[in-house]
C-alpha cells in the first residue's frame, strides 16, 4: 500500500500538475497559438527549443505547445522553399540554386548535412 502512494506522489501528481498548467481557456489558446507560430519557424530542430523557452516565460502548457509544435513539423518541411524564396526577395540574393525535388533528394541522401 505504501507504494503505490510514493508512485501517485511522486509520479503521478507531477504528471497531472504538469497537464493541467496553463489551463485556462486564454492560456490554451496562447498556447496553441503559439506552437503553430514558433512551429512553422524554418530553422529545423529550433523549434523544441524555442517552444519551451516560451512556455516558460508565459506560463503556458508545455505539452500542449510541444504537441502542436510536433502536429505541424510538417508543415515546417513543406514551407521551407516558399521561406527561402521569400528570404532571397527580403535581402536582394540569388535564387536558391536547389528545386523541391533537389531539396528532397538532399535530405535523403544527408539530412544533417542538408540542414
Amino acid at each position: 500500500m505504501e507504494k503505490q502512494g510514493f508512485i501517485k506522489r511522486r509520479i503521478i501528481d507531477p504528471i497531472i500538475r504538469l497537464l493541467r498548467q496553463g489551463i485556462s481557456p486564454e492560456k490554451v489558446g496562447l498556447g496553441l497559438a503559439c506552437g503553430i507560430v514558433i512551429g512553422i519557424f524554418p530553422v529545423v530542430g529550433a523549434t523544441t527549443i524555442i517552444c519551451t523557452v516560451v512556455a516558460i516565460i508565459f506560463r503556458l502548457n508545455l505539452p500542449a505547445i510541444q504537441l502542436v509544435n510536433y502536429l505541424v513539423y510538417p508543415l515546417q518541411f513543406a514551407l521551407l522553399i516558399p521561406f527561402f524564396h521569400f528570404g532571397d526577395w527580403l535581402f536582394g540574393a540569388d535564387p536558391l540554386p536547389y528545386s523541391a525535388k533537389e531539396l528532397v533528394a538532399l535530405f535523403k541522401t544527408d539530412f544533417w548535412g542538408t540542414v
